[in-house]
């Protein structure tokens, strides 16, 4: 059984290469931390958190963003220093 009270969540520094699919089950949750891993992309499960307002993944690798990516209306996700519109307004 998932559990509905996750709200934060820190995997950070957990040599990540891909984003675990279980996330998607937590659909409460509204921090992710992902930060110092060595993630490459930002894969379509994070589009499914519909509650997610902060999301960090700076200090990975990230070349490449799903496009179920740009259907999230918060501006609290950040790669690096920069927000994901600012690397969206490229592709």
């Amino acid at each position: 059984k998932v559990p509905l009270n996750v709200y934060n969540l820190n995997l950070s520094g957990k040599n990540l290469i891909t984003i675990p699919t279980d996330i998607e089950k937590l659909k409460n949750l509204k921090e992710l931390n992902l930060s110092d891993n060595q993630l490459t992309e930002l894969s379509a499960v994070i589009s499914k958190l519909k509650n997610l307002e902060n999301l960090n993944v700076a200090f990975n690798k990230i070349n490449q963003i799903q496009k179920g990516i740009k259907g999230l209306k918060n501006e609290g996700i950040v790669i690096g220093r920069r927000s994901v519109g600012d690397h969206l307004g490229s592709m």
